[in-house]
Formats: C-alpha cells, sequence, structure tokens
C-alpha cells in the first residue's frame, strides 16, 4: 500500500475552500475502508454469513430478527477489530514501503498526518458505523417485539457505543503504529486489544465497577451481567468519546513541535474522560 501525500494546502469545492485536514481526512478514509482488512474480512464474513443463510432457509433475508442479530452480532465483535488492523495497515504503510523520507519533505508535516489519519478513521470507519447503528434503531423501532437471539433490541445510547468503539479502535491502530514502529507491532497491538478488554471487563458483580471501564458495549441485554444495570449507558458512550479524544491527543504528542501546546490539551481531554468515567458507574 503505497503512502500518500497531500500537497495542496486546500481544495475548492463548489466555490469553496476545504481545510486541508478534511481534505487529508476523506482520503485517508477512503484508504482505510478500501483497504483489505475491510475487503477481505468483509468479504469472509459475508460469503460465511451467506452460506449459513442457504443453510438455514432463504427468508432469513427478508426476517427483520435475523438481520438485527447478525449485524449487532458482527459489528460488535469484529468490526472493531478490523478497524484496528485496517487503520494500522493504512498508519504503518509509510514505514513497510520505505517512504518515510519523501513524506518528512511534503508540506504537511508528521502532526498533520497523524490528524490527517484520526480524521480519516472519523469520516471512514466512525460513520460507517453510524450507518449500521441507524439501521438497527430504524429496525429496532419497526420491530420492538424483536428479540434476536433473547436480547431485546439497544437503545440508541447503546447502539451508539457501537459506532464509538469503531472510532475507537481506529485510532488505538494509529496510536500504536504512530508510537511503535517495528515489525509485529499489528499482531502485538491486537493481542493487547483483545485481552485487555476481556481482562478489564472479566466476570464483575454489581460491586465491581471496573468492566465499566473498558473500551466495550456495555448493553445489558449484551452482556447479561449484573453490573451492567447498575451504570449510566449514555455516560459510557460519552467516557468512550473521552478515550477517542485521548487516542487523537497520542497521536499529536509524537512531534517534539508545540508538544506543550497539546500536552495541555491532553490534560482537558484526560479531565473529560476521568468525569465521564466517574459518572457512568
Amino acid at each position: 500500500m503505497s503512502a500518500q501525500v497531500l500537497t495542496q494546502p486546500a481544495v475548492a469545492v463548489k466555490g469553496r475552500s476545504m481545510p486541508p485536514l478534511v481534505v487529508l481526512g476523506l482520503k485517508e478514509a477512503k484508504r482505510i475502508l478500501l483497504s483489505p482488512a475491510y475487503l477481505l474480512l468483509l468479504g469472509f464474513f459475508t460469503l460465511t454469513g451467506g452460506i449459513e443463510s442457504i443453510v438455514e432457509g432463504a427468508s432469513m433475508f427478508l426476517d427483520a430478527e435475523a438481520v438485527y442479530s447478525v449485524v449487532l452480532y458482527f459489528s460488535s465483535l469484529y468490526l472493531g477489530l478490523i478497524t484496528y488492523v485496517a487503520a494500522h495497515l493504512v498508519t504503518s504503510s509509510a514505514r513497510r514501503t520505505h517512504a518515510e523520507q519523501q513524506l518528512s519533505s511534503s508540506p504537511v508535516d508528521e502532526r498533520g498526518r497523524g490528524l490527517g489519519l484520526c480524521a480519516g478513521v472519523a469520516f471512514g470507519p466512525f460513520v460507517f458505523g453510524v450507518v449500521l447503528m441507524t439501521l438497527l434503531a430504524f429496525i429496532g423501532a419497526a420491530s420492538p417485539s424483536i428479540s434476536p437471539d433473547g436480547i431485546d433490541p439497544l437503545s440508541i445510547a447503546e447502539l451508539s457505543q457501537v459506532a464509538i468503539t469503531f472510532a475507537g479502535a481506529g485510532l488505538f491502530g494509529v496510536v500504536w503504529a504512530t508510537w511503535l514502529r517495528f515489525p509485529g507491532s499489528l499482531i502485538l497491538g491486537l493481542i493487547a486489544l483483545v485481552f485487555g478488554t476481556l481482562a478489564i471487563i472479566g466476570s464483575g458483580d454489581v460491586s465491581n465497577v471496573s468492566p465499566w471501564f473498558a473500551p466495550h458495549l456495555t448493553a445489558t441485554s449484551w452482556l447479561d451481567a449484573p453490573w451492567t444495570s447498575t451504570g449510566s449507558q449514555a455516560w459510557h458512550a460519552v467516557y468512550l468519546v473521552g478515550l477517542c479524544l485521548l487516542g487523537v491527543c497520542a497521536v499529536a504528542l509524537k512531534q517534539r513541535e508545540g508538544r506543550r501546546n497539546w500536552l495541555a490539551i491532553s490534560a482537558g481531554a484526560l479531565l473529560f474522560t476521568a468525569l465521564a468515567g466517574a459518572l457512568q458507574v
């Protein structure tokens, strides 16, 4: 995958000038969504889902319960990991293709390229997640009695968590590839993401609030754990947004120039995330 360089200060669209960050973000969003991780893995799961639907019966395609169940499970369990892999591959493409020296002479500095990748995660995977969760919201509203595999329709706050985790996983991939630039970092980050999340969630009970701090969906009907009924799903969504902001700050802090300003911004983001984390439990 070749690295791309933004050489224009702005792009005119219908008489208006788009900010360079937006232009770069849109380009990176396209690269992430067209990454082999998305195309191949999405194709694989679509194929396996199609085979399963044929085995279970063609009526599954027209069944709202089945659509809700498949999209929810696939989004919650796999799309975040796929987004991490895709974002990591795009971020590390310059290192893997030995194009870092070329990028160093471009008009966009290291921080600008990093923030462009963060914007790409927002314009790509996050928007994709919003579209999927909006689809589920409409299905749930149209079929209030739906209960796929014993799981009641998720609330808007719970559905928003899924879309935000797409962004969070993508930003984690950008952060990991930005700071840990060595072969094998992708697999190491994937292990840290999966087992770290599982370790935080654990088997929490009502008195154990630590699972609420996991970067994961905390829907009561999804996890079927007693601790999920003691906190706020809406504040957990806000907490996840805070984690995303911290990810953006971590990318921006990689470049030394202007680091003091970003340290102040990071402190504000950390305070915001800590407050949301306290209010969610």
